[in-house]
């Protein structure tokens, strides 16, 4: 009976075999846990991001949106929208409401979105463009 109960005291822990081949396991699951939370953290950030370019630019678009809505033809009886290019866009509209249709000129100098507003003046009314106002819409 000795001998039986000495061999099963023998027997009862862990192999090194056994003991590497499970700390191996717990390396790779730890790994691949903080492999996802790495990348989850990136992604979170990359899509934060994201929004927030998409919100900028919607401030910019919806207000250049609704200013192109309300084209009109010009005081000197030009089509509502005078240039369209890949760099630039003109067009007429009453954007400030005060009953005199303005020349309006969005375009980019280098990477900058620009306003030019020009207001009719004189008798009759004529846009001189070296009258204009620019401004850098809200971005």
């Amino acid at each position: 009976m000795q001998a039986s109960h000495s061999l099963s005291l023998r027997h009862s822990g862990f192999t090194i075999i056994e003991l590497l081949v499970a700390v191996a396991v717990a390396s790779v699951v730890g790994l691949s846990i903080a492999a996802l939370a790495r990348d989850t953290v990136s992604f979170n950030r990359y899509y934060q991001s994201s929004f927030s370019v998409a919100d900028r630019a919607q401030k910019l678009l919806r207000p250049m949106a609704e200013e192109i809505r309300s084209a009109s033809q010009s005081v000197a009886g030009a089509y509502p929208i005078d240039t369209a290019g890949t760099n630039e866009f003109i067009f007429y509209a009453d954007i400030d409401n005060d009953g005199l249709v303005d020349r309006v000129r969005y375009y980019l100098s280098g990477t900058s979105l620009l306003k030019d507003v020009v207001a009719p003046a004189g008798s009759p009314l004529t846009y001189t463009l070296a009258n204009a106002v620019t401004t850098t819409p809200v971005t």
